[in-house]
């Protein structure tokens, strides 16, 4: 059972302060805390600059729910996208003072329902925008200004779908968070700018699918030539100098190596309840561990060389480990040959080292968007849409892995799983075999 919070989200009536005060002060007081100090204010940039400068510890209202049990739902709603444009939004906001948690955004399977938590929270959601919440102090949104919405979430096409009462503005196109200038100007969009949203269907149903499989067509492989002089500074590859290599490899990190294998693996971990990045060569004790973008890194250098950035921004390792390889991303060197693998799991499956993509590009997405026929051929499979705008396919190789998306909801299809095996007798060529993946995976089809 889900409750309709849509309006919550679009509301542009002011809030009534005073009832909002009662409420987020009931909450606190059911939570086990004093009564907070609480500060209203009119928007996100109000919102930064009331709290650059105070030293806040975060209260988590999650932390005491009286909740026994809950509703598990598969699908993307209006609530569901419109909530999630405003995560995009405040994440940015709630990451400055520490973890996700500190707000309180509206969820549908808690409203009004009979739990004590649920009505404390309901009381919060129906009196103000969304608050965030720490030890003696909470700060109460008001609601925006203007709120432009269509049957998919957040939307306007000429300007903000979202106005604060600070006047700061958000734009969005068919619930998709999106950059002013994106837009206001889709026709200057790039292939890269397109490729940067999460929802890429609905970038390209703006810029128009016929623009975007032209830029798609015109898109040239970056140079890998040279790349990665530095690439990976661990102790086994590095070689004896020899006068006789190139001058650049004379930094003795790789490219031309002795035949003697080695292998670096890269996966998600934690170390010391710290979440990031661990890349880990096989015959050394070297880790490195980056809990953000490792060229962000105060110790990058050691590994990578700065001009290689763009590079890995379009490998998007990444993505990777999120949208499969669950064990990790494995990189050597062994018998005069290149390799990219999946890890396997501990236990010796291979079930980590596929990576899986829907089984129809972007572009057919937004297609289906649109209710307009569209065929997706490859060498398994082909899909086509339906008259009503949805999917059907038919498999040429039974022996493929392909399964239903587990969230479901519109514009979503079916996962195929494919293995990560890519090799290569030289370092250039494995480049640029992960370039091509990596553009064609996770880019066109992402």
């Amino acid at each position: 059972m889900f409750n309709n919070t849509d309006h919550l989200f679009s509301d542009t009536n002011p809030i009534d302060r005073l009832v909002a005060l009662r409420a987020i002060i009931d909450f606190y007081k059911f939570s086990g805390q004093p009564e907070p100090n609480v500060i209203f204010v009119n928007g996100p940039t109000e919102f930064k600059e009331r709290t650059k400068d105070l030293d806040l510890e975060m209260h988590s209202f999650w932390d005491c729910q009286d909740i026994t049990s809950f509703v598990t739902k598969r699908g993307t709603s209006k609530h569901d996208r419109m909530k999630h444009f405003l995560e995009r939004i405040f994440w940015e906001f709630s990451k400055v003072k520490g973890f996700r948690s500190e707000y309180l955004i509206a969820e549908d399977y808690m409203y009004k329902e009979e739990y004590e938590w649920n009505k404390h929270a309901t009381a919060v959601w129906d009196s103000s925008y969304i608050t965030f919440n720490y030890k003696g102090t909470t700060f109460v949104f008001d609601r925006p200004l203007m709120s432009s919405v269509n049957d998919r979430g957040f939307h306007a096409v000429d300007g903000p779908c979202l106005v604060f009462r600070d006047g700061t503005e958000y734009y969005g196109y068919e619930g998709q968070l999106m950059q002013k200038e994106h837009l206001l100007d889709p026709a200057n969009m790039t292939i890269n700018d397109i490729h940067s949203y999460s929802s890429k269907h609905l970038v390209i149903d703006l810029v128009g699918v016929d623009h975007y499989l032209e830029m798609l067509n015109s898109w040239e492989l970056p140079s890998v030539k040279g790349r990665f002089s530095k690439f990976f500074g661990f102790n086994e590859m590095i070689i004896d100098e020899d006068p006789n290599l190139e001058k650049w490899n004379r930094k003795s990190r790789g490219w031309m190596y002795e035949n003697k294998p080695y292998q670096i693996s890269i996966e998600n971990c934690s170390i010391n309840k710290e979440h990031g990045t661990k890349f880990e060569g096989q015959f050394s004790d070297e880790i490195y561990f980056f809990k953000s973008d490792p060229f962000e890194s105060e110790h990058y250098n050691f590994l990578f060389d700065k001009e290689d950035q763009a590079l890995w921004n379009l490998f998007d390792y990444r993505g990777m480990l999120r949208n499969g390889c669950a064990g990790g991303l494995v990189i050597g060197f062994k018998n005069g040959e290149f390799y990219m693998t999946g890890k396997t799991f501990s236990d010796g499956s291979k079930g980590g080292a596929h990576l899986r993509q829907e089984v129809a590009p972007a572009w057919f997405k937004a297609k289906m968007l649109r209710k307009e026929p569209a065929e997706y051929i490859c060498d398994d499979y082909c899909v086509t849409t339906t008259p009503d705008g949805k999917w059907h396919i038919d498999q040429f190789n039974k022996n493929v892995r392909i399964t239903n998306n587990v969230f479901g909801g519109n514009q979503n299809l079916p996962n195929y799983y494919f293995p990560l095996d890519i090799k290569s007798n030289t370092w250039e060529g494995l480049l640029e075999k992960w370039a091509k993946l990596s553009f064609e995976w996770l880019g066109v089809f992402g």
